[in-house]
């Protein structure tokens, strides 16, 4: 799991869809990919009834204030999808780990902003 909690951070981190830093604001030095990754490990661990606890806060915190959008959160699965495929992971599996992906939705994706005076 580490090595695809690995690649999915690296691809996501470069893919301008999904826009990581979120144009800069939040940059990830080496010793944060690192965080992020044991994070993200023990995440799906945790909600697949692994053996590892979740040690990081709750989503919504987390992603407070980011601005991200729904098609944010879709690049950002499909960059999972792609890395999911590549490690030839069984689709039952992929499918729950995608499912737990998406329930965390309303949690990280905030509301499109609307245009002021309208």
């Amino acid at each position: 799991m580490k090595a695809v909690v690995h690649d999915y951070v690296a691809l996501a981190a470069n893919d301008p869809q999904v826009d990581f830093s979120r144009g800069g604001k939040y940059p990830l030095d080496e010793a944060g990919v690192a965080r992020l990754e044991t994070l993200l490990v023990e995440l799906i661990s945790a909600v697949a009834g692994g053996p590892l606890k979740y040690e990081g806060r709750a989503m919504k915190p987390v992603h407070r204030g980011m601005a991200i959008s729904d098609a944010q959160f879709d690049a950002l699965a499909g960059d999972l999808v792609d890395v999911l495929k590549k490690y030839n992971v069984p689709k039952k599996e992929a499918d729950e780990l995608l499912a737990i992906i998406a329930s965390t939705r309303k949690d990280v994706v905030e509301a499109e902003p609307r245009p002021r005076g309208r």
